[in-house]
């Protein structure tokens, strides 16, 4: 006798699986049918209940989709339905049709709901069909099939707004009603004729989508203008200048661009602007110390470093050749307040009780600060009355070792910029004339069209110093193909207006110099590192006096100076003795 029947009871039934579910039927389970049967599942299948779908009463079912009762029927017709491809929804009736580009099968809700941005009328509406490019396209535009549409209003071609207009008539309309409605808030005619003409420009010079979104935007210019002058004639820049500020005029460039190219106002230079943020931000420093014991001493710096600038102007250095700039009155304002804090939290009252070591002290913990404080420590020393005179040690000038830029880093850069196309050849030309001819950001882009000469054989001449250089033919292609590409970034600046070689964003401006140390960023490289690499490959190539790099690329006596001695000491004996034994030898 087989030993597989000898087999207890127990064992039987701790054996036994359910045929619905797969799980053990030992506990509370029963054979239904000849089967086992779990007691969950036995309780589905002996238990009349309603059907969740078709609510019938049913019997006999232990499989149970979702968890719901179903009956046998509706259980068939559910274990069918397909998942929709966008809401994730169950449903019998989910299908494609790629006829009107539906690749993926979606419920009828969906499919009832479905959007697109048509590309022909640019309107959201459900699809219906595709073009000849295999974009999903609205009813409207498939029934219109290749045929342009025409505006009934201005009559062009144009994309389809609705039956009787483009969109262009659409946004033009819609502008001229935005406008209606904030000249009324105007009181000035003036005003009012100047906005109107301002948005029609932009209309004209943009589109009139981009015109519309702007009446609001720009509307705020006019009326504070309209508040300040009563007429054409009363506008003043310095007085916008002074009422917007330098970053109220870079939001509102435009309107502010469109004023001055009708001659409205005299256009401010980017001298007078950066002047007004540099006394905006002198006055900030000052304000700090509203209501602490050195706010007197700091509003009597900030008037002693405005007797210094303007005697420097009396006597004739500005503009190209200022040595006291905003700047610099800024800078020194800075170091003050910080300074006078510090002196502040050692305890100190008064100028007499600072003495060396708070001096000292301050520039251990901002080593940064230690040139620009000495304009503050001589003001000290001679209107502070302190009681021994400080001192500052002498700032080490020597050039770090990564300033220059190896030979092969120099030549690569020269290829890549002398084989530049298109917008890229700005950038070349930029960073030719800083490593080959040693200009500074600042000085480069203050260059005039006037100062560039062409003689007959298509060669350009320089006057970066007293000395007028000619460029290498190279160079000079190059320069070809800026001029070519170069055109006034102002939207209401036409190009031949502006005299400038670099224009920049604001009308009747030059390029800034951050936005030339941005571009050379992207390079890898930086302005000190192009300006020390040019001197240093000038001195290597021979160069026997430093008034002949003041003459031709135009940097001060003491630079030129500076570099020769902060470069190797020997360089220059040794390039004096090669050019005497050449010469011996040709004797």
């Amino acid at each position: 006798m087989p030993q597989d029947n000898f087999i207890c009871h127990g064992c039987k039934t701790k054996s036994r699986i359910c045929t619905h579910c797969g799980e053990s039927a030992y506990s509370g389970g029963r054979m239904i049918d000849g089967k086992p049967v779990c007691a969950k599942c036995a309780y589905r299948v002996l238990v009349k209940r309603p059907c969740a779908i078709c609510h019938n009463d049913f019997t006999g079912t232990a499989d149970w989709p979702e968890s719901r009762p179903m009956c046998p029927s509706c259980r068939e017709r559910v274990k069918k339905a397909k998942p929709c491809a966008h809401c994730g929804t169950y449903s019998l009736f989910t299908q494609a049709d790629s006829a009107a580009g539906i690749h993926e099968s979606i419920c009828p809700s969906c499919r009832k709901n479905a959007r697109i941005t048509c590309p022909g009328c640019h309107k959201h509406r459900s699809p219906e069909a595709l073009d000849s490019q295999g974009r999903q396209i609205c009813k409207k535009c498939h029934e219109r099939g290749t045929n342009p549409f025409i505006c009934p209003q201005c009559g062009e071609k144009g994309v389809a707004h609705s039956k009787t207009r483009c969109e262009d008539c659409y946004w033009r309309d819609y502008a001229i009603k935005r406008v209606i409605r904030c000249q009324a808030l105007l009181s000035n005619e003036w005003t009012k004729e100047c906005f109107a003409d301002f948005i029609q420009s932009l209309m004209e010079l943009q589109t009139p989508n981009y015109a519309a979104m702007k009446v609001e935007q720009y509307f705020p210019f006019f009326m504070k203008v309209d508040t300040m002058f009563t007429s054409r004639d009363s506008v003043c820049g310095q007085k916008l200048l002074k009422t917007f500020g330098p970053n109220g005029l870079r939001i509102f460039t435009t309107p502010y661009d469109y004023l001055a190219s009708l001659g409205i106002f005299t256009p401010l230079t980017r001298d007078e602007i950066r002047a007004e943020a540099e006394k905006r931000r002198q006055n900030m420093y000052v304000t700090q110390a509203r209501g602490k014991w050195f706010e007197k001493e700091m509003i009597a710096f900030q008037e002693h470093l405005e007797t210094i600038a303007k005697r420097y102007a009396d006597r004739g250095w500005k503009g190209k050749n200022a040595r006291f700039r905003p700047r610099t009155l800024s800078s020194a304002l800075q170091v003050a307040i910080r300074f006078y804090n510090h002196v502040d939290s050692c305890g100190i009252i008064s100028h007499r009780q600072i003495h060396q070591d708070i001096v000292d002290g301050f520039i251990f913990q901002n080593p940064g600060y230690k040139q620009p404080l000495r304009t503050l420590v001589t003001y000290l020393n001679r209107h502070g009355k302190v009681f021994r005179k400080l001192k500052i040690e002498m700032v080490n000038l020597n050039i770090p070792t990564d300033m220059f830029l190896a030979p092969d880093k120099c030549n690569e850069l020269i290829k890549n910029w002398l084989c530049s196309e298109g917008k890229e050849t700005k950038k070349g030309v930029i960073g030719i004339f800083m490593l080959m001819y040693a200009q500074q950001p600042s000085k480069l882009v203050r260059l005039r069209m006037s100062e560039i000469q062409r003689n007959e054989k298509g060669i350009y001449s320089v006057a970066f110093g007293s000395t007028e250089l000619e460029l290498d033919p190279r160079i000079s292609a190059l320069f070809d193909r800026y001029l070519e590409h170069r055109h006034a970034l102002s939207m209401m600046e036409d190009d031949l207006q502006n005299e400038w070689l670099f224009p920049g964003r604001k009308y009747g401006c030059h390029m800034t110099s951050s936005a030339v140390s941005y571009a050379l960023k992207d390079m890898g490289v930086s302005a000190d590192q192009l300006f020390a690499t040019s001197i240093y490959n000038a001195y290597q190539s021979g160069m026997r006096h430093p008034k002949v790099l003041v003459n031709a690329y135009g940097i001060s006596t003491l630079t030129a100076i500076k570099y020769l001695k902060l470069l190797d000491p020997r360089m220059y004996d040794e390039a004096d003795s090669a050019s005497r034994s050449q010469q011996y030898v040709a004797n």
